[in-house]
């Protein structure tokens, strides 16, 4: 049986055998272990999007800072997508996955059909099992936009591709619509978009690549006018961005400071497997071997696009492992060119090597975390002595995650800050409540102001 019969059969199964065990770990709220703060920023902002009547181009948080609670973020169109699943079915913690979620297995069919017309079933497949075990494993079902923005991208280009081979205006219409609003969900979806070199290189009419350009070009107006024009203009209103770019200059010598770090970042967590990194290595020595010229100049023009993201990141870049989910395609199509070009049990078997690690090295993302479900009960208990409205100072510090459970806004700060004089100072802001997560420190002072509710991880102090 050949490698495309036999994938041919079986895609189908792998793809919703994949999908169901993604959705059996669907309604996990927000408490993994790793990257919490940014699932609970990105579930706050669609939430606020209902609570607060906040709309498209505000976007806010619960942790006013300096007042207002607007953020300078990406464009959030996954946020929106969340707050209209929220107004259609009351709120859940979890909609932010599902909604990931189904961007992420609409991207591995555009991936397939993308490859398989240009090359081979067999290599479709691989390339689409080397993407679902890279990290996306993990990000793709996370409350982020990293894969949800670059899935819009890979969907876009499968677009792009049926304008080429078909002429078709429409198809060129949705890519171009598909390809802005994945870059407006997360800038570093820029990436994958140098893959459009292939078509200008390819054999095709004059006219389609001109107006492929020009629709491109179109289709990222609205980035630069979101992320070079109105992100100015909320850092202005809140002075809380959250993202800070650097230089290129900058960037660079940061970087230096952290290579070890930047190669860890390719050769493990882009797949959390050593083996898949070798597997992709291999995939570039064949493309060498065998004089693609076209092929090695899109992966130049990509690589090359992904450096200048890592640059423009600076020493954030290898202390994040999802800043990997851009280039996870590109090193999954080249591990699947390497298995689509040897013997086909040779191939199952890296395979099935690959599969194992990844999984063992992310699986723990999957399992609960009881000792952070109590704060599960924080909104509830809330609820029994304040109404929403209700200002509080909770000592979560950086990470928004606890002040996200108790669904109040307000101020969160570190532990060590928590004074009876900066309370003071936080009442005059009209704080009305303080919570102390007692997992997150003890208060070195002795508060003055009346505890009306304890348990073994949280106390509860009224202000006013």
């Amino acid at each position: 049986m050949s490698q495309n019969s036999f994938f041919r059969k079986k895609i189908t199964w792998i793809l919703i055998a994949y999908g169901l065990f993604q959705i059996a770990f669907i309604t996990y709220p927000p408490l993994d272990a790793a990257h919490n703060w940014r699932q609970t920023v990105t579930a706050m902002i669609a939430r606020n999007m209902v609570q607060q009547n906040g709309s498209l181009l505000y976007p806010e948080v619960d942790y006013l800072e300096n007042g207002n609670g607007i953020i300078a973020t990406e464009f959030p169109f996954m946020q929106g997508c969340i707050s209209v699943c929220i107004k259609l079915f009351g709120f859940q913690h979890w909609y932010g996955r599902l909604v990931n979620l189904i961007a992420v297995m609409t991207a591995y069919l555009a991936l397939y059909f993308l490859i398989k017309r240009y090359s081979s079933e067999s290599m479709a497949v691989y390339s689409v099992l080397g993407l679902m075990f890279s990290l996306w494993f993990v990000f793709g079902r996370d409350i982020m936009p990293d894969t949800f923005s670059v899935s819009l991208v890979i969907v876009s280009l499968w677009f792009f591709s049926e304008y080429m081979e078909k002429g078709n205006y429409w198809s060129l219409f949705i890519g171009s619509v598909l390809l802005s609003l994945g870059v407006l969900s997360k800038i570093p979806a820029l990436v994958p978009v140098a893959s459009l070199l292939f078509f200008l290189l390819g054999n095709y009419p004059i006219q389609k690549k001109v107006l492929l350009c020009f629709a491109v070009i179109l289709s990222l107006m609205p980035v630069y006018w979101w992320y070079f024009k109105w992100v100015p203009h909320l850092i202005s209103l809140n002075q809380k961005p959250l993202f800070f770019p650097r230089s290129l200059r900058e960037g660079f010598f940061e970087i230096m400071e952290y290579k070890s770090a930047v190669i860890e970042q390719f050769t493990f967590h882009t797949f959390f497997a050593f083996s898949g990194f070798i597997l992709a290595v291999g995939g570039v020595v064949l493309l060498i071997k065998k004089h693609l010229k076209i092929e090695l100049l899109v992966l130049v023009a990509l690589s090359f696009t992904m450096i200048l993201f890592i640059f423009k990141t600076g020493n954030v870049f290898p202390r994040h492992s999802y800043y990997m989910v851009p280039f996870a395609p590109v090193m999954a199509v080249l591990l699947g060119y390497l298995l689509h070009n040897i013997p086909h049990k040779w191939a199952i078997g890296l395979l099935a090597v690959f599969i194992i690690e990844s999984v063992a090295n992310q699986h723990h993302d999957f399992l609960r975390r009881p000792t952070r479900e109590y704060l599960l009960n924080l909104e509830e208990m809330a609820n029994g002595f304040s109404d929403r409205n209700m200002k509080i100072v909770c000592n979560g510090g950086e990470n928004p995650q606890l002040i996200y459970f108790i669904n109040r806004r307000g101020w969160s700060v570190e532990t060590s800050t928590i004074t009876n004089k900066s309370l003071k100072n936080w009442m005059d802001k009209d704080a009305q409540f303080l919570f102390i997560d007692k997992t997150k420190g003890v208060v070195e002072e002795t508060i003055l102001f009346p505890k009306i509710i304890s348990t073994k991880e949280v106390d509860v102090y009224r202000l006013k």
